[in-house]
């Protein structure tokens, strides 16, 4: 797993907890199954697509923003 996703992960999970928000209501607000959500936030979905990771974040009030770097 690379670092962008673990970040992202790790970034969902401390946001979603700071707002005090459950699982199952940020379920409720992407419908996306909460299992399928801890598994994202726990590092375990290696390959969440770009519209899961923006239903996240604009659930939990955020941006997604990515860019290009080179390597």
């Amino acid at each position: 797993m690379t670092s962008e996703r673990i970040h992202i992960a790790k970034q969902f999970k401390e946001t979603r907890r700071a707002l005090e928000i459950s699982l199952a209501e940020l379920s409720q607000r992407t419908g996306i199954d909460p299992a399928a959500l801890s598994r994202l936030e726990n590092g375990k979905q290696t390959n969440p697509t770009l519209e899961t990771l923006t239903r996240v974040a604009r659930a939990l009030g955020r941006e997604l923003v990515c860019d290009l770097r080179e390597t």
